[in-house]
């Protein structure tokens, strides 16, 4: 998330405290944590704002990469705002999986998984994550129903389901 985002929403939720997923191990701590120059990593992914991803070398993100970013409170309310952080990336050999069967799934104390060489939360172990839509409203999805989008193009590009 944008430190800035991050800023007011810390700002007017009056606490760090709703900020991340308590579930998840460390790294990951409610409020986050800054990862520069990117902004704050979270216990879930921010999916508004990204306005470099949405324009920047494709005139059409949904098709190009799976999904569409909220950049304005005027766009369709059906759209993803935030989601758990199922997300992996082949390149930098990480990948977080924050609901298996049994919880939080993580490997050798390590939330981030970086031995499993970039697999996909659900082979990993992943059922599922809630997603908030630009309304106000989450719902559960099972894994079964979630859609696998490119999510960004740090290392080397970033994979996340919802």
């Amino acid at each position: 998330m944008p430190t800035n985002t991050w800023q007011q929403v810390i700002r007017n939720a009056g606490s760090e405290r709703i900020v991340g997923c308590p579930g998840l191990p460390a790294p990951f701590r409610l409020g986050g944590y800054p990862y520069a120059p990117e902004g704050y990593v979270l216990g879930f992914i921010y999916l508004g704002g990204h306005e470099r991803l949405r324009t920047n070398g494709s005139s059409n993100m949904l098709a190009d990469r799976g999904w569409l970013s909220p950049l304005r409170t005027d766009e369709p309310q059906s759209l993803a705002l935030f989601a758990e952080l199922n997300v992996w990336t082949p390149v930098g050999g990480q990948t977080v999986a924050p609901h298996g069967p049994n919880g939080a799934v993580f490997r050798d104390g390590d939330a981030a998984n970086s031995n499993a060489g970039g697999a996909t939360s659900t082979s990993l172990g992943s059922v599922g994550g809630n997603v908030a839509s630009m309304d106000g409203s989450t719902s559960w999805r099972n894994a079964t129903q979630m859609s696998t989008c490119q999510l960004s193009l740090v290392l080397g590009g970033l994979f996340g389901m919802w």
